[in-house]
């Protein structure tokens, strides 16, 4: 009999935060999202501020990953979402976005959720799709002095069909 991995999303603590900070870097594709774990990264710019909306992401008690729900509005939000590194390709992504958009649709009443997603990571636009994202423009950032091209995706509330996780 196969056991089902059980995702549970819960509000990021200060102790999440330290963990967090404590994990392997990337390499390859995902080194340059090194930035977004470390001090000054997006857990110190976004979760410290109470209009938004910050998870950890625990699988059998082990911290997997982390989202957030950046609110832009009080009906739209932006999404980021980061894995552990050694969790990459496991299958989480997926069930982390699914149950983030879940909360952010069903709990905090969004009705759009956006992303950005850099145009070299094809991986992560797929998965994006996959759950729902369509593509809705593009945009160019500064992010540690780089010029860095991005894809801007989007999901409505009324295209999110909820389901299993």
């Amino acid at each position: 009999m196969c056991k089902k991995t059980m995702i549970v999303l819960s509000i990021i603590e200060k102790t999440d935060i330290l963990d967090v900070a404590e994990w392997p870097e990337y390499t390859g594709v995902h080194a340059q999202m090194n930035y977004a774990i470390k001090e000054n990264g997006w857990l110190d710019s976004y979760c410290n501020n109470s209009n938004n909306y910050c998870y950890i992401a625990k699988s059998d008690g082990i911290r997997i990953g982390f989202s957030l729900l950046i609110l832009n509005s009080s009906y739209e939000a932006e999404f980021r979402i980061i894995i552990h590194p050694d969790f990459i390709g496991s299958g989480y992504g997926g069930k982390i976005i699914r149950k983030t958009l879940q909360i952010g649709f069903s709990d905090h009443k969004l009705k759009a959720i956006n992303l950005i997603v850099r145009k070299n990571n094809s991986i992560a636009k797929r998965l994006y799709l996959k759950h729902g994202f369509i593509l809705s423009g593009e945009k160019r950032e500064i992010i540690q002095d780089q010029c860095i091209d991005f894809y801007v995706m989007k999901i409505v509330k009324e295209n999110f069909i909820e389901g299993e996780i």
